[in-house]
Order: C-alpha cells, then structure tokens, then sequence
C-alpha cells in the first residue's frame, strides 16, 4: 500500500501551513496545523510552480488536478483525466511535475494509470490564455508501461533533478512499482527487462526522450527525491521512500554505484 498519501482534506507543505513558536535552545517546539481546503476527493499529492507561492495544483486520485489559488479552490479544474484514467486499488492520477523552464514553456508532466492499467507519464502545456487551465489537447504520452495482473504497487512520484535545471536541462526521475502482489511473485524488480520496480530518468528535451534506468530491484517507490549533498553541493543525493510490508518502510539513498537494490 502507499501509506499516508490521501487526505480527508488538504494541509499544505510546513512551510506555508504550520505555525511554529520560536524555540529556545533545548526547548520543545509548538506547531500548529491549518486547514486550508476541504471537500477534495482522495488528494494524493500537491505542488507549485517554479517561483510561485499563491498557487498550488492539487491532484486527485480519480483523475482531477485542481488548483489552490490565494486560498480558494478554483471550481474549475485544471485538468480533467478522469475517462483517461484507471483508479481501481493503488492506480489513478498519481502526481505531477512541473518544468524547470515552466514559466516559458508552460510544460507539466502527469504520472497516472491509464484504462489499460499501464503505468503512464504524459505531457500537457498549460493554456496560453489561462494559466489556470491546461490545454488538455497538448497531451504527449511519453513513458508506457505495463502493470499487469494487480492493482496495487504503481510508484507514483516524478521529480526533476535540481542541479541539472540549474544549467538549462531538464532530467525527470520517477519511480515504478515492482507490479504488486505478495512479495513480486514474478520478480519483476530483478528483471531489469521489466519496467517494473525500477527508478528511471529521462531527458525530456531530448529529440526523441527515452527513459534510462538509474535504479532497480524497488518494491514501490511511492516517493522519489533528488536534492544537492550537504557537503558537495554539486553532488546529488537520490532518495527513495519504499513501500514494505506490514510495519516496515524504508527511505533508501541511491547512488550510481548502488545501482541494484536488494
């Protein structure tokens, strides 16, 4: 399962939410918790734009991404996925991910399960006219991969590599589930022919983007992160929050030289 992923109702990131009294050294720190939005159907996921702080795409489950504009939920959607979308189990509209050069190109990526129950990455612009809409006749489907069999195990999260943006290219990491079932009872996290159980980038300016496989032998990273190294700057840590089973979970790092997890 991916645990913790779907609210009742939306809090937003630490950072804009949560009110915390100064500490003083040792001393215990008060949060507090603020509702910012109600009446959402299965939010799993939220995200702003590049530079932006009054606006906020919220991604429903069933296929809607929805947008937190100056407090207010817009009553139209941004995008509307629902027929293109399978949400039976784990599947649905998973994530998105917005370009590093967004507020040029007005490029979003969507991670979802489609009806043939594959796990899908595809692109849409944002509307020239509206930026609260998105052209929905702009879609690209740039990744397909076959989720046969369960319905559980989808991975879900995509994000963009910060250092790379940093010097104009565009490189998406997103995780895979190893395809569900107790234990990958077709092993397809070790089957580096699969694209199941696998972390996976892509040039998405490239001529012709192809996914690269940077990691495999994941049971379901529902979370992939990549950020600078404390210490090296220009080094990138990559970290995977992985799915276990009963009360056990991980947050692995993934280094070029880890390349097969166990």
């Amino acid at each position: 399962m991916r645990p913790g992923r779907a609210l009742a109702a939306l809090v937003l990131p630490a950072s804009l939410l949560i009110a915390a009294t100064a500490p003083a050294a040792h001393a215990a720190t008060t949060y507090k918790l603020t509702l910012s939005a109600s009446g959402l159907d299965q939010p799993v996921y939220i995200a702003n734009p590049p530079g932006e702080n009054k606006r906020y795409f919220i991604v429903e489950k069933p296929g809607k991404i929805l947008v937190l504009k100056n407090g207010s939920v817009l009553s139209t959607p941004y995008l509307d996925m629902t027929s293109l979308v399978s949400s039976d189990g784990e599947g649905g509209l998973l994530s998105l991910a917005f370009d590093p050069m967004y507020s040029t190109n007005r490029k979003v990526y969507v991670y979802y399960v489609d009806t043939s129950h594959n796990i899908t990455i595809a692109l849409y612009l944002t509307s020239a006219s509206n930026p609260d809409r998105a052209d929905a006749s702009s879609r690209t489907t740039l990744v397909s991969i076959p989720h046969p069999t369960y319905t559980n195990h989808y991975g879900g999260m995509m994000e963009f590599d910060p250092i790379a943006a940093q010097s104009g290219k565009a490189m998406l990491y997103f995780g895979t589930g190893d395809g569900g079932g107790t234990g990958d009872p077709n092993d397809n996290a070790q089957n580096k022919s699969s694209g199941l159980g696998k972390l996976f980038r892509i040039d998405v300016n490239a001529a012709n983007p192809t996914k690269e496989m940077y990691a495999y032998g994941l049971r379901n990273p529902m979370e992939v992160v990549v950020r600078q190294a404390e210490r090296r700057p220009a080094d990138r840590r990559r970290r995977a929050g992985l799915v276990g089973r009963a009360r056990l979970h991980q947050v692995r790092d993934i280094a070029r030289t880890q390349l097969r997890m166990a």
